[in-house]
């Protein structure tokens, strides 16, 4: 669905952030966009959408070239950015004004999702605090219908309860054969819903396989006590002990720990992305 070749961008500063990039997104998945702050997850973003251009190099989403801004493509994604754009009207003037632009919106779809976030479908934006707002949004992007929905931060200003209400409504329509990407620091709020990572380092997708392809590559094991054995590849202290992860595969891809992979990767990039790159189970 999204096919990203040989991709090229720079910031008119000079600063270069990808160069060479090739990545290929497919329907269906929930990806997880991962990266330390300023790793280019939201320029990757906005070059899918549109929003930035390469100097070199091409993307295709849904057979289009997204810097076209075409009104064929733009009604195929909803992006919720992290600090989004609510303007102050009415819920029922939000829905005139923006789902008409959208062609598969189900307002009984939105009406639900309203009610499972504790929002009154009577509400008033400008009385909504940042959380309210945000899940008003996600809501709305998901009533939409769109192929491809697009999240970056998506569980900020989310209470508790909030969050796990986002990670169960996105979970039960992750089969409708829509692409997910989800761009988050919040690892463990989002831990249960990935199902394929992206982990962006220096400009580089130094990680690009699904969770059970992790799970094949690498075990994550917890220990009472830091464990002096040369089969560790990274460890580092958790409540009850210490994560240790070691080469070969746990038998449930669940057990895999992504906030600590993302630590492992950050200071044993070489080693673990070897070793996920030659599993046998690739």
């Amino acid at each position: 669905m999204i096919s990203i070749s040989d991709l090229t961008f720079q910031y008119p500063s000079g600063k270069s952030v990808f160069k060479n990039l090739s990545l290929q997104l497919k329907a269906g998945k929930i990806y997880g966009l991962l990266g330390k702050n300023g790793a280019g997850k939201t320029t990757l973003i906005k070059n899918i959408l549109g929003l930035r251009r390469p100097q070199q190099g091409t993307i295709n989403t849904f057979d289009h070239n997204p810097g076209k801004r075409e009104l064929s493509l733009l009604q195929q994604y909803f992006f919720i950015p992290e600090d989004p754009f609510i303007p102050e009207v009415s819920m029922k003037e939000y829905i005139d004004r923006y789902a008409p632009f959208y062609p598969n919106f189900k307002i009984e779809k939105f009406l639900q999702l309203l009610k499972e976030f504790d929002l009154e479908r009577n509400i008033h934006l400008k009385n909504l605090s940042f959380g309210q707002k945000k899940k008003a949004l996600i809501a709305f992007a998901i009533a939409t219908y769109t192929p491809l929905l697009i999240m970056d931060e998506p569980t900020n200003g989310l209470d508790i309860p909030s969050k796990k209400q986002f990670r169960k409504i996105i979970s039960h329509i992750a089969d409708e054969g829509r692409l997910f990407i989800i761009s988050t620091h919040q690892i463990r709020d989002l831990h249960s819903l990935i199902d394929h990572v992206l982990l962006i380092d220096e400009g580089h997708v130094v990680v690009n396989h699904d969770m059970l392809h992790i799970s094949d590559a690498l075990s994550f094991d917890v220990h009472r006590n830091e464990l002096d054995d040369s089969m560790v590849i990274y460890q580092e202290r958790v409540p009850g002990g210490y994560l240790a992860i070691t080469e070969g595969g746990n038998d449930d891809y669940l057990e895999v720990d992504l906030e600590v992979l993302f630590n492992a990767i950050i200071t044993k990039k070489e080693q673990i992305t070897h070793l996920l790159k030659s599993n046998t189970y690739a």
